[in-house]
């Protein structure tokens, strides 16, 4: 008899096919650097307005020493440097600083315009050394002797506030409506008879005033010795 025939043999098993590889994810981007917090406005009411007005300031270093600067002496500076700049002296701030004394003179214009002509006059009135020696001479004390000064633009940082509204009422839950409905009809009733009697009055004024033009016309051929008894 014939050889038994071999078993068939298997397909080859092919190997498990893998997903190609992803090239990795790049990392997250990192958060943002947290900013400054913004710099909180003075006390006061909230929206506040930022309001910068331009001004001229003014350093003078002085000699002496800070307790020689006395109020009432500050006060004369103050109003040698409005007449220099033609301005008013409440346009005139000053502060003072320890050490080599120096004095800090700011003064508020009202447009650059105006700025631009304060900043050439006050200039021009320090620009010598004698007349820096001479500019305060007329301070009480023997004058104040300037050693250094110097000028520029700047401004005046404020806040504006709009008006606070005032404080509403919580309505009064509960109330008792009667006493409304009576105060309408009691004030429907004194508004119909007000109307009468002004009407009434009004009637009485209208017959007193036909009455007086009767008179006048009666009493124009009236001699006037009686007229004036009239």
């Amino acid at each position: 008899p014939p050889p038994p025939s071999p078993p068939p043999l298997a397909p080859p098993s092919s190997p498990p096919l893998t997903p190609p590889l992803s090239p990795p994810l790049p990392p997250p981007p990192s958060p943002p650097p947290s900013q400054p917090p913004s710099p909180s406005l003075p006390p006061g009411l909230p929206g506040g307005i930022l309001v910068q007005q331009p001004a001229v300031a003014l350093a003078f270093t002085v000699s002496g020493d800070i307790g020689d600067y006395t109020v009432s002496r500050l006060h004369e500076m103050a109003a040698v440097v409005a007449a220099a700049a033609s301005v008013p002296i409440s346009d005139v701030s000053m502060s003072i600083a320890p050490g080599s004394v120096v004095i800090t003179v700011t003064i508020a214009v009202a447009d650059s315009t105006q700025q631009q002509t304060v900043l050439q006059a006050v200039t021009s009135a320090l620009d010598a050394p004698a007349e820096q020696a001479s500019f305060f001479s007329s301070v009480s004390g023997g004058g104040v002797p300037i050693v250094e000064v110097t000028t520029e633009t700047t401004s005046i940082s404020s806040f504006i506030y709009p008006p606070g509204l005032p404080p509403t009422q919580p309505p009064n839950e509960g109330s008792d409506d009667t006493g409304a409905i009576i105060g309408g009809i009691l004030g429907g009733v004194g508004g119909t008879f007000m109307c009468v009697m002004g009407y009434l009055v009004w009637k009485n004024s209208q017959k007193k005033k036909e009455h007086a033009n009767v008179d006048i016309k009666t009493t124009t051929a009236v001699p006037s010795s009686q007229i004036s008894k009239v």
